[in-house]
């Protein structure tokens, strides 16, 4: 069985109140929420606290070269939730491997065209502080 990341657009906080707190406040105050609930209750927590970020072409498995990456970094990983705020490292390694994946000659046009633009849409919800993945 293999196992993705997903990406999640926070809804817990509108985005004119998350513009006064830092990545790492906001992540502090989703992460309290999530940890205050088991494991089992993730998926109706998903449901009320995240949206789905719809991306077709970009695919990052959980047993690849970017979570490896991403697993090195402090404070990322929760072992009690499913649910990981993107910060600044993370988003480097995530860009990193979708610039990666925009090379020349290796796609068609209109699917180079679709992966930047699929990137500029979780930058957005990156730089809103918003954006999370989910291991599921």
């Amino acid at each position: 069985m293999s196992q993705n990341l997903f990406f999640y657009e926070q809804s817990l906080f509108i985005k004119k109140t998350i513009k006064q707190f830092s990545h790492e406040e906001v992540d502090a105050a989703v992460r309290r929420i999530l940890l205050s609930h088991s494991l089992e209750d993730e998926s109706e927590l998903r449901e009320s606290l995240f949206k789905d970020v719809e991306v077709s072409l970009i695919e990052i498995s959980a047993y690849g070269d970017v979570m490896e990456d991403m697993l090195k970094i402090p404070d990322f990983f929760i072992p009690e939730s499913r649910f990981f705020m993107v910060k600044s490292p993370e988003w480097k390694t995530i860009d990193s491997f979708i610039s990666d994946a925009i090379q020349p000659n290796l796609q068609k046009a209109e699917e180079k065209k679709l992966l930047k633009k699929e990137r500029d849409k979780l930058r957005r919800i990156f730089n809103q502080k918003s954006l999370f993945v989910g291991l599921i």
